[in-house]
């Protein structure tokens, strides 16, 4: 299973996270998270929860409640109603809203429709299959859509389950694996990472056994 997607990039992204009405209200744990586990920079995090260009608008990281929605609406319009007719009428994919399109060539058409080109990077995600460009790394979370990470919830821009402080030490191991994109380096501690979040009282829990996936993301350019 391989598609396409515009991601935006993380540096902006982590400046809104910062300024966020959710990061000002749970500002002592996140000092406390950013002090504890000293590995991770959100800055560098290139996986798979980076506002992608999706079927609908959707607000920064921390600003759900905070943006209006005629903003939202009004925000690379064109690039998303190509996106609708690339997907077409009858579109279906595995989590909402979808955000992959099947080859390169439409990932760039997107792009030089989009309000801000330079905001986003062409990424290849795959399952399953083998190296075919620029490797950045693996992620854990959502395939083909709802462009959720379990690896970034936790510990880059926690926002839905934030992980409770006894949990810190053991996220701390885990986070000292991540390389320069905050992303896991390998399949085997991508896996490992998933096993230990399944045992977590505090975590997102999956719909179905097996829903996050560990999801290979390659540069596409």
């Amino acid at each position: 299973m391989v598609g396409f997607a515009l991601m935006k990039m993380p540096q902006a992204l982590n400046a809104a996270y910062e300024l966020s009405p959710f990061a000002q209200r749970n500002r002592d744990e996140i000092v406390r998270l950013r002090e504890t586990i000293t590995a991770v920079n959100p800055a560098a995090y290139r996986g798979i929860e980076r506002w992608p260009l999706s079927e609908i608008s959707e607000p920064d990281p921390g600003w759900v409640a905070a943006t209006p929605p005629i903003t939202l609406r009004t925000h690379d319009d064109n690039a998303r109603q190509r996106l609708l007719e690339i997907l077409g009428a009858d579109h279906a994919c595995e989590h909402y809203p979808c955000c992959l399109v099947p080859t390169l060539a439409q990932a760039r058409e997107l792009r030089r429709l989009a309000a801000r080109p330079e905001e986003y990077e062409l990424v290849r995600l795959s399952r399953g299959n083998p190296d075919s460009g620029r490797l950045l790394g693996f992620d854990v979370g959502d395939w083909g859509g709802g462009n959720y990470s379990i690896l970034c919830d936790s510990i880059i821009w926690p926002i839905w389950h934030p992980p409770v402080p006894a949990a810190l030490g053991d996220l701390t191991h885990h986070a000292e694996s991540l390389n320069n994109f905050m992303l896991f380096p390998d399949c085997a501690s991508a896996e490992s990472f998933r096993s230990f979040y399944l045992t977590q009282s505090w975590a997102e829990t999956e719909g179905e056994p097996g829903e996050f996936s560990v999801i290979r993301v390659e540069a596409a350019e």
